[in-house]
């Protein structure tokens, strides 16, 4: 049957939409919250600002070596698992200190599904379609960073500034449910099948050129 790129919109597309748009939320908002609400010196503001590529940087190897042992839509869920957590932890934060740490191990979060979402790309998008597949999710996530920082200075300047992590939250939570739900859609989908063609449908991430997706995404961070 022929592939278009509607067969990866739940799995693939919105998901990258959901999340980019999620941590562009944010990035606007960080320094005020941290120069204002934490009473942060403005080094530290460029520290935590700078926490997330630093994770990705520093673990990016570690998490190539977790991800050859987890299914692909399993390493998803865990990293955005970790996302919403993180959020939902900088909203309380009270210390710039346990920020900068909470928003490391975010960092290592977003690296991980970064990584995984490219992973399931290369094992299983047709390479006929691969580059529209990149090309739709690079100009949705375009529109979402503009609307992203439009709306958080709306909520932190009508709510509060740390109210911009419980977005974050449930950006990355939709994003988790989504890939979840196609989870189970295809396991059940392949039981229906007798295991011949839902093998193909659940291709787990051993079976994935994880050297190539990391050499691409080294060379996308240098």
């Amino acid at each position: 049957a022929t592939v278009s790129s509607r067969n990866f919109i739940v799995r693939l597309i919105l998901p990258g939409l959901l999340q980019g748009k999620a941590q562009t939320f944010v990035t606007p908002m960080l320094p005020i919250f941290v120069a204002v609400d934490l009473a942060g010196s403005h080094s530290m503001v460029g520290i935590i600002a700078s926490s997330y590529p630093i994770s990705t940087f520093i673990f990016s190897p570690a998490v190539g070596v977790m991800m050859k042992h987890l299914h692909n839509s399993l390493a998803s869920c865990l990293a955005l698992g970790v996302l919403v957590s993180t959020a939902v932890l900088s909203f309380a934060a009270q210390s710039v200190y346990v920020l900068l740490v909470i928003r490391m191990i975010g960092g290592i979060g977003n690296t991980s599904f970064d990584i995984s979402q490219k992973a399931y790309m290369a094992a299983e998008v047709p390479p006929g379609i691969r580059g529209r597949i990149t090309a739709q999710i690079a100009g949705a996530q375009k529109w979402a960073i503009m609307i992203a920082a439009l709306l958080s200075g709306v909520v932190a300047e009508h709510l509060a500034t740390r109210s911009i992590f419980l977005v974050q939250a449930s950006l990355s939570f939709t994003a988790m449910v989504l890939i979840a739900s196609h989870s189970l859609y295809l396991r059940r989908k392949s039981a229906d099948l007798d295991g011949a063609d839902g093998e193909a449908l659940t291709a787990s991430m051993p079976n994935v050129p994880l050297m190539s997706v990391l050499r691409d995404h080294w060379r996308g961070l240098l």
